[in-house]
């Protein structure tokens, strides 16, 4: 293989987590590592099988995270719907 093209390969889980827009901040919260260590592991720093199963659980927990978020909104929703073209105070 040319060295541009080992260059241009990354882990899957980057790939992975870069379709589902989950960010590497994220993944840092919920693995206790550093988003830096996370990058450096995604662009081919292996990393060992104890560390694999981590990056993975914590991969795991943002996307349920993020379930159970968008089952709420649903439910929040189904609540407001009638109500969503009515004048009311802006929340930040």
């Amino acid at each position: 293989m040319k060295k541009h093209e080992q260059s241009a390969l990354v882990f899957r889980y980057r790939n992975f987590r870069l379709q589902h827009h989950i960010s590497r901040q994220e993944l840092a919260k919920a693995c206790g590592v550093s988003a830096q260590r996370i990058s450096q592991i995604e662009l081919g720093e292996v990393p060992t099988p104890h560390k694999q199963a981590q990056l993975v659980q914590a991969m795991e927990y943002v996307l349920l995270q993020r379930c159970q978020s968008a089952a709420l909104a649903m439910e929040d929703l189904g609540v407001q719907k009638k109500h969503l073209f009515e004048w009311a105070q802006e929340r930040r």
